[in-house]
């Protein structure tokens, strides 16, 4: 019953997008449907599992929008168009209705009655694997091509990994594919220049690239160093200033110090936290460290919780799986979402 009735919305859904003119298409106007509209506002997957949909594995998959028109929307339901993704997986919509009942204007809401999906593949794809659902909701016509990553990624990162969901976040950014084929070192230690990448790629984007080197700024760092222009842009945003004399240290491991500077600083270079109190949150992070300011407002921000025992670590070296949380939680990496 279910099916047949999804087969009915799917071609009711075709119908109202193939009438529509092509510039109402992905996002209906009011004026252009008497008032009604909706707009994609977030996604979640998995979530009553680890949050992120590995292949093989079916999932739920809850959409939510927004009414951004100037009418109640009494009865907004979904229908999945297709299931797509690279050459090599197999992509199944396992239940392609979605019903998300009466939206008051200026107000968003979750599918009560959601997407379900799973993909399989003999050999994966690609390392960084995405399938995409579009899904189209009436009576507003509007449409969204929701990117569904698919986790287990590394071999060496296993699902049930307090950090898992992190690495997968760090990699569907772009921001780093790991060390070797299908491997992520989470206990590798994170170097000074693969910090310079890995905070800027974070903040700016997978497509963003710093400007070139010319004559060199540190003498450890040769103009012909790749991490060059990406140690030297996080030099003139005022994030680093070296180890020492005219040094970088480049291949040097990053402290967990250290990292708080490193993101908070690119995230916000004009930041400046409020220095720390005669009580401070970490026994071994006195307020006379020129780091606990910036310590202490990496905990106010919830990115981290020390290492046990009322204590930071501050000297310990950041390892790459605690990257990936410092950056999905500094600088607000999504895994799904609009």
């Amino acid at each position: 019953m279910q099916r047949s009735f999804g087969r009915f919305l799917v071609a009711v859904a075709a119908a109202t997008l193939a009438a529509l003119p092509a510039a109402a298409r992905d996002r209906a106007a009011p004026s252009a449907l008497g008032g009604l509209s909706a707009s994609p506002d977030g996604l979640k997957v998995d979530e009553a599992g680890n949050g992120v949909m590995e292949p093989g594995e079916a999932v739920v998959v809850a959409p939510r929008w927004l009414n951004d028109g100037l009418l109640p929307l009494t009865n907004l339901t979904g229908t999945a168009l297709s299931f797509t993704g690279p050459v090599g997986g197999t992509y199944t919509m396992d239940d392609f209705v979605g019903v998300y009942g009466l939206v008051v204007v200026n107000t968003s809401a979750w599918c009560v009655d959601c997407y379900a999906v799973h993909v399989t593949a003999d050999v994966r794809p690609a390392l960084h694997w995405d399938a995409t659902a579009r899904e189209m909701v009436l009576p507003t016509a509007s449409t969204k091509d929701w990117v569904l990553h698919v986790g287990n990624s590394f071999a060496d990162v296993p699902t049930a990994s307090g950090y898992y969901r992190f690495v997968e976040t760090i990699l569907h950014n772009n921001v780093t594919a790991g060390c070797a084929a299908s491997s992520y070192c989470p206990l590798g230690s994170t170097t000074r220049e693969q910090m310079a990448v890995f905070a800027l790629v974070s903040k700016e984007g997978a497509s963003y690239q710093p400007p070139a080197c010319g004559t060199p700024l540190f003498s450890d760092v040769p103009a012909a160093s790749p991490y060059c222009r990406w140690i030297e842009e996080l030099a003139r945003r005022g994030v680093v200033a070296g180890c020492g004399g005219d040094h970088y240290c480049p291949t040097d491991p990053v402290s967990r110090e250290q990292m708080a500077v490193f993101v908070l600083r690119t995230l916000d270079s004009t930041l400046q936290p409020p220095a720390c109190g005669s009580t401070t949150l970490y026994s071994d992070v006195p307020a006379g460290s020129a780091y606990c300011r910036w310590v202490e407002e990496l905990t106010r921000r919830n990115v981290v919780t020390g290492c046990g025992n009322g204590r930071y670590c501050p000297a310990d070296p950041v390892t790459r799986e605690q990257m990936a949380v410092f950056l999905t939680a500094t600088f607000s990496l999504q895994l799904y979402g609009v």
